[in-house]
C-alpha cells in the first residue's frame, strides 16, 4: 500500500525511478476513500479523509461525487507542485522488535 507520504514524496520528486513507476500506476487508477453527507440546507456535502483540506459539494450525491472527484485530482496536482519532501513530512517505517 502506498503511503501518503511517499505518495507526496513522488508526486514532489517524479523523477527518480521508483516515482516514476509509481507515477506512471497513478495515472492509471488511484482509489480514495470519500464520505457525502448532506448539510443543513440540503446540499451534499463530500470530503476525502486522505487528503485534509479536500472537499466539494453538490445539488444531488452524483453532482457531490462527480465534483470530489475533480477536487482530488485538483489536491494531488497541488501536492506534488507545492510539497517539499524534505520538509515536515510525516516518515513511516517497519520496525522488528526482539520480544525478551
Amino acid at each position: 500500500m502506498l503511503t501518503r507520504a511517499a505518495l507526496i514524496e513522488c508526486l514532489a520528486t517524479p523523477s527518480t525511478p521508483n516515482c516514476r513507476s509509481i507515477a506512471e500506476m497513478l495515472n492509471c487508477f488511484m482509489n480514495f476513500r470519500v464520505t457525502i453527507e448532506p448539510d443543513e440546507d440540503g446540499i451534499y456535502v463530500a470530503e476525502c479523509p486522505a487528503l485534509p483540506g479536500c472537499a466539494s459539494q453538490g445539488r444531488t450525491r452524483d453532482e457531490a461525487l462527480k465534483n470530489i472527484r475533480t477536487a482530488i485530482k485538483g489536491c494531488l496536482r497541488s501536492l506534488g507542485k507545492h510539497t517539499d519532501p524534505g520538509s515536515g513530512h510525516t516518515e513511516e517505517k517497519i520496525i522488528e522488535i526482539v520480544a525478551v
